[in-house]
């Protein structure tokens, strides 16, 4: 067994440690994130060399530091070839220690979402770890990984990709016995080049399954067919809303403008009837997979519904903040894609009784693309929004096939006054972008009274 310490991580990353071995609390990457007991690895990139910053990290109360050349610090270093190379090889190593069930969760939107659904179903009966906020690439998931502690009864693991070969990288640090394709459409595919890599490169995780593993695949997905081929285990539980299916919404009733009751069919495990306290159908969507494998892990039924009926609000994810003069304001500014965004729509058409407005930021990573789906929104816009504020850049070409009242904000604040100016007490406001957009700013000023001008 890998032990938690300076000498067990050297070896593990083929290094050299220089200095006393030391027990490893933490391990970390931002040096202002450092606290007592923690490593800090020395990642270079683009902008900003970590290496700069091992003394801040050590100030804080790192332990020492995974550095690629010789150091000159009060504290152990491990040398390695390369730093992202060793976090990896690290928690490779360390993910040896837990013979525990693991679920790997990808898919081209939702996949946050589903991660924090089912980390929540199982944590009604199990201690559960899962990937903080949305660390799922080369840097962030093997940093999840090593975040595995003796007492963890399974684990829940987000990958992102950018690339093809992406998940199945990240498939090999984290092993997943249980892989959640949430779907494939039109995100990062300007990295990608196309869809169909999208599709194969979100299959990668499948397709690594142990014999014994399961795949949890969603059968509304055109592309379900081909994942259900390539997976490696012979074992597959399918959802839907519409169609039969393992996991299937067999009953849908609005209650209200912000919760639903649900019923959900689980097959040979009976029948799931729960109030659901969302204003998104893509929410409920996301549910599914997350009963699934409350299902799979023997969660009882009277449990997986009790956590449905507790589910927390996700924060920039269709999040509902009022106003106190009464006007509601969507936030759904975590990231934007043309399937997310057109999603927000309808649910903003939904339940709106007053104004329905959209602040709309663009959504990037489209590549040739873009033209074509930020026109689609701008077409969707036009039965379900009444004015619709753009910042500038990709998001005024929405605004060419937009039949409302339509303004071109000069920026954040510039759609923060003309908002206030066109809104009353009754409208609803939607705010969605891309994470580059930072939209949240806005939704924060809206949701606070107005300051009072002095004479």
């Amino acid at each position: 067994m890998m032990n938690r310490d300076l000498l067990s991580f050297s070896l593990a990353a083929k290094g050299n440690l220089t200095g006393k071995n030391s027990l490893v609390a933490n391990n970390i990457i931002n040096s202002k994130q450092a606290n007592s007991g923690d490593l800090f690895f020395a990642i270079k990139g683009e902008k900003n060399d970590g290496h700069d910053h091992i003394l801040d990290a050590i100030d804080r109360g790192a332990i020492g530091a995974v550095v690629s050349h010789d150091q000159k610090i009060p504290a152990p270093y491990i040398k390695v070839s390369c730093v992202k190379k060793a976090i990896a090889d690290i928690a490779r190593e360390w993910r040896k220690n837990f013979n525990i069930p693991c679920i790997g969760v990808t898919g081209s939107n939702g996949k946050t979402t589903v991660k924090e659904f089912t980390t929540h179903v199982l944590s009604q009966k199990y201690n559960v770890h899962s990937s903080r906020g949305n660390e799922n690439n080369e840097l962030g998931l093997p940093l999840s990984v090593m975040g595995l502690k003796e007492n963890i009864e399974c684990a829940v693991f987000e990958m992102g990709a950018r690339n093809v070969g992406d998940i199945k990288y990240l498939t090999g640090i984290a092993v997943p016995s249980i892989g959640i394709i949430t779907n494939a459409h039109y995100a990062h595919v300007s990295e990608f080049g196309t869809l169909k890599d999208i599709v194969n490169a979100k299959g990668e995780m499948v397709a690594q399954l142990p014999r014994d593993g399961v795949a949890i695949l969603n059968k509304d997905d055109p592309y379900y067919e081909h994942w259900s081929s390539i997976n490696s285990s012979p074992n597959e539980i399918n959802f839907s809303m519409t169609q039969d299916a393992d996991i299937q919404l067999i009953g849908i009733k609005k209650l209200d403008n912000e919760s639903y009751r649900l019923r959900v069919s689980c097959k040979d495990n009976g029948l799931i009837e729960v109030d659901y306290k969302t204003i998104s159908i893509h929410n409920i969507q996301n549910l599914l997979p997350a009963i699934a494998v409350g299902i799979k892990l023997k969660v009882s039924l009277e449990d997986i519904a009790h956590a449905i009926s507790t589910m927390p609000q996700l924060a920039q994810r269709m999040a509902l903040k009022y106003h106190p003069d009464g006007y509601l304001v969507i936030d759904d500014t975590y990231n934007a894609n043309p399937v997310s965004t057109l999603s927000a729509l309808d649910s903003l058409n939904a339940m709106s009784k007053g104004k329905r407005v959209f602040i709309f930021g663009g959504m990037e990573e489209l590549g040739s693309l873009s033209i074509e789906l930020h026109s689609a929104v701008g077409k969707h816009a036009c039965n379900t929004v009444d004015i619709m504020i753009v910042l500038p850049g990709q998001a005024e070409i929405a605004l060419n096939e937009f039949k409302g009242q339509k303004i071109v904000a000069k920026n954040h604040q510039d759609a923060i006054n003309i908002a206030r100016i066109m809104i009353d007490n009754k409208s609803t406001i939607l705010v969605k972008g891309s994470r580059k957009a930072k939209m949240e700013s806005i939704v924060s000023s809206l949701i606070q009274r107005e300051p009072t001008q002095e004479c």
